[in-house]
């Protein structure tokens, strides 16, 4: 039987309010913050803030993102709120998927060496199915509640006629310097991806951060998922061609896998591509 820790002493309340507040602030700021960039939020030397977060990585609250050159919450933080929210797809929607799905993805992972996440669309909604634990995406995580800052939820709003419809808030959010904001941009924008099929954001979501999004399609073309891969920007700049022809790759493995769902109303990937040449 092991032994309970003894009573916090001395200085240590105060490093566990520290700890506490490293992981809010991840939390709040999101995968790929930095050491220096928690330190000056939090308003604590650099030393300390080193130490703090190499025993949060140590016991799995946190972990490094090597090519976002920051942390993110790692999966001991699942087991304190569930883990379903954080590193798995809900169980129902396992079952919709089926087994042969997940393989996919995480050879997709391990050929590319970044974060993927899969999401599906329904009922004019991101869902996250597939997370990946160095990216964790949450359902109510910037990607899927800005849809117009996000790879995700451009493809979102590229297959959907009335995109509008789908932005209730009046003004869009300015989560970065480069987020679009103004409607009559982003409408371009949604030109461009219905005509090639790809999503791409670099830095509107997270300062540093980008996107590529594809499609994923049921047998009959509609757009039921995507697949996204997530990294510093310039990592997503320098790879883009490689990293699309992968994600597409993948797309495609998945479309003959992809067992009947409830898809979306709206233009599927090869409609998008014809409306688009035709406007």
């Amino acid at each position: 039987m092991s032994q309970l820790p003894s009573a916090p002493s001395g200085r240590q309340p105060q490093a566990i309010r520290m700890a506490l507040a490293m992981l809010r602030t991840v939390a709040q700021a999101g995968p790929g913050i930095t050491a220096k960039q928690i330190s000056a939020e939090l308003n604590l030397p650099p030393a300390t803030t080193y130490r703090i977060l190499n025993l949060l990585v140590g016991e799995g609250y946190l972990v490094r993102l090597a090519d976002l050159r920051g942390f993110a919450l790692g999966t001991r933080v699942a087991e304190l709120v569930g883990a379903s929210q954080f590193v798995a797809p809900p169980l129902s929607l396992l079952h919709r998927l089926g087994d042969e799905v997940q393989p996919v993805v995480l050879a997709l992972r391990a050929s590319i060496g970044l974060p993927v996440t899969l999401a599906t669309y329904t009922d004019h909604a991101v869902e996250i199915a597939v997370r990946d634990p160095r990216r964790p995406v949450s359902v109510d995580g910037l990607a899927v509640t800005n849809l117009h800052a996000s790879a995700i939820g451009r493809l979102l709003l590229a297959a959907t006629p009335n995109w509008n419809a789908l932005l209730t808030k009046p003004i869009l959010n300015r989560l970065t310097p480069k987020t679009i904001v103004d409607r009559a941009r982003l409408d371009s924008e949604l030109i461009r991806i219905r005509r090639d099929a790809l999503a791409v954001q670099l830095g509107e979501l997270h300062t540093g951060v980008g996107c590529i999004a594809v499609p994923v399609t049921d047998p009959d073309g509609s757009m039921c998922a995507s697949l996204t891969v997530s990294a510093d920007a310039s990592a997503i700049e320098r790879r883009l061609t490689e990293l699309v022809t992968r994600l597409r790759s993948a797309a495609g493995d998945l479309r003959e896998l992809w067992p009947a769902l409830g898809c979306p109303p709206g233009p599927s990937a090869a409609s998008m591509t014809a409306e688009s040449r035709n406007s």
